[in-house]
């Protein structure tokens, strides 16, 4: 009976360990890797023109992309319910960034796979413009259009007010 309890015990006591080992070993995949860039491109895309924002595809026009950023990852919808997901390569510019190059990826409701490659520029007043290519296996096209993105976020909650000295004002 000592022997059946203590078999149990080990039993038990392999089984615990097996499953700490099995949930502490997480992998993710490359696909998980994010890395932090210094502009905000988020924004509801549409071409100033009133017409479509990309000027060739197949299936349905694509009128506007709506394009949420975390990090350097990109998703946007389209107005016909299509996700495109892509990343942020490259920055330039200073005080939150002003140029960014992208990619974006998706289906068109026709199902070729639309790429589209190119820059976004923010301006002064808010305002990013997304210029590219579109490209599926046999239709090439531009893309182009607008966006109201926030602007670059102070560093420190005193230059929310306007004081961006480090001294304390309490002191004379």
């Amino acid at each position: 009976m000592f022997q059946q309890k203590n078999n149990l015990f080990s039993v038990a006591g392999a089984l615990v360990v097996v499953l700490l080992v099995i949930t502490g070993c997480r992998i993710n995949s490359s696909d998980s890797v994010q890395r932090n860039v210094d502009i905000n491109v988020s924004g509801r895309y549409e071409n100033t023109n009133g017409g479509p924002i990309v000027s060739r595809n197949t299936g349905a026009s694509i009128q506007w992309l709506n394009v949420v950023q975390t990090g350097s990852r990109l998703q946007a919808v389209d107005n016909n319910g299509l996700v495109f997901r892509g990343e942020i390569g490259s920055v330039t510019g200073s005080d939150g960034g002003n140029s960014a190059t992208f990619t974006l990826t998706g289906l068109t409701t026709a199902g070729a796979e639309g790429v589209i490659s190119g820059t976004m520029s923010i301006s002064g007043n808010n305002t990013s413009t997304m210029r590219g290519t579109w490209a599926e296996p046999s239709l090439f096209g531009t893309v182009e259009g607008t966006a109201r993105v926030a602007g670059p976020q102070p560093d420190e909650p005193d230059q929310q007010n306007g004081d961006d000295d480090d001294d304390d004002d309490d002191e004379e």
